[in-house]
Protein backbone atom coordinates (compact mmCIF):
# COMPACT_ATOMS: atom_id res chain seq x y z
CA UNK A 1 0.00 0.00 0.00
CA UNK A 2 2.50 2.80 1.09
CA UNK A 3 4.62 1.41 -2.22
CA UNK A 4 1.50 2.55 -4.36
CA UNK A 5 1.09 5.74 -2.69
CA UNK A 6 5.02 6.61 -3.55
CA UNK A 7 4.41 5.95 -7.23
CA UNK A 8 1.46 7.91 -7.61
CA UNK A 9 2.39 10.87 -5.86
CA UNK A 10 6.01 10.37 -7.50
CA UNK A 11 3.94 10.43 -10.94
CA UNK A 12 1.71 13.71 -9.66
CA UNK A 13 4.54 15.44 -9.04
CA UNK A 14 6.11 14.51 -12.91
CA UNK A 15 3.33 15.22 -14.29
CA UNK A 16 2.89 18.46 -12.71
CA UNK A 17 6.50 19.42 -13.12
CA UNK A 18 6.56 18.54 -16.96
CA UNK A 19 2.99 21.06 -16.92
CA UNK A 20 4.98 23.46 -15.56
CA UNK A 21 8.25 23.86 -17.67
CA UNK A 22 5.50 23.50 -20.56
CA UNK A 23 3.39 26.83 -19.74
CA UNK A 24 7.04 28.68 -18.38
CA UNK A 25 8.28 27.17 -21.92
CA UNK A 26 5.43 28.70 -23.83
CA UNK A 27 5.44 32.24 -22.16
CA UNK A 28 9.33 32.77 -22.48
CA UNK A 29 9.29 31.45 -26.46
CA UNK A 30 5.43 31.65 -27.51
CA UNK A 31 4.26 30.64 -30.96
CA UNK A 32 5.01 32.13 -33.94
CA UNK A 33 1.55 33.25 -34.03
CA UNK A 34 2.10 35.26 -31.16
CA UNK A 35 5.14 36.88 -32.48
CA UNK A 36 3.32 37.70 -35.27
CA UNK A 37 0.64 39.26 -33.16
CA UNK A 38 3.14 41.40 -30.84
CA UNK A 39 5.10 42.99 -34.20
CA UNK A 40 0.80 44.67 -35.00
CA UNK A 41 0.38 45.52 -31.73
CA UNK A 42 3.68 47.77 -31.83
CA UNK A 43 3.63 51.49 -31.96
CA UNK A 44 2.96 53.05 -35.27
CA UNK A 45 4.58 55.40 -36.96
CA UNK A 46 3.66 59.17 -36.20
CA UNK A 47 1.15 60.58 -38.34
CA UNK A 48 2.46 64.06 -37.63
CA UNK A 49 5.92 65.49 -37.81
CA UNK A 50 7.01 67.92 -35.99
CA UNK A 51 10.03 70.47 -37.38
CA UNK A 52 12.75 71.44 -34.52
CA UNK A 53 14.21 74.46 -35.79
CA UNK A 54 18.33 74.02 -35.52
CA UNK A 55 18.57 77.67 -33.86
CA UNK A 56 17.47 76.26 -30.58
CA UNK A 57 18.75 72.97 -30.81
CA UNK A 58 22.15 71.88 -29.23
CA UNK A 59 22.15 69.37 -32.17
CA UNK A 60 24.38 69.25 -34.87
CA UNK A 61 24.16 66.98 -36.93
CA UNK A 62 27.15 64.73 -38.90
CA UNK A 63 26.49 65.51 -42.68
CA UNK A 64 25.34 62.99 -44.80
CA UNK A 65 28.97 63.25 -47.42
CA UNK A 66 30.88 61.90 -44.67
CA UNK A 67 30.89 58.23 -45.36
CA UNK A 68 34.09 56.41 -43.64
CA UNK A 69 35.12 56.48 -39.84
CA UNK A 70 38.09 58.22 -40.62
CA UNK A 71 36.40 61.38 -42.56
CA UNK A 72 33.83 61.40 -39.70
CA UNK A 73 36.53 61.82 -37.04
CA UNK A 74 38.32 64.70 -38.80
CA UNK A 75 35.23 66.22 -39.06
CA UNK A 76 34.47 65.78 -35.22
CA UNK A 77 37.73 66.60 -34.58
CA UNK A 78 38.38 70.07 -36.92
CA UNK A 79 35.15 71.16 -37.98
CA UNK A 80 32.80 70.71 -35.21
CA UNK A 81 34.88 72.52 -32.18
CA UNK A 82 34.41 75.26 -34.70
CA UNK A 83 31.10 75.08 -34.97
CA UNK A 84 30.19 74.84 -31.38
CA UNK A 85 32.12 78.03 -30.88
CA UNK A 86 29.91 79.89 -33.59
CA UNK A 87 26.81 78.57 -31.93
CA UNK A 88 27.80 79.79 -28.38
CA UNK A 89 28.97 83.07 -29.75
CA UNK A 90 25.16 83.33 -31.14
CA UNK A 91 23.58 81.96 -27.68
Amino acid sequence: MDTAIVLLGSTLVGVGVVWLVRVWLHGHLGSPRTHSNRSQDAIPEPTVRIAIPDTQSPYIPIPEALTTNEEMVAWMTRDLPRLVEGRQRLG
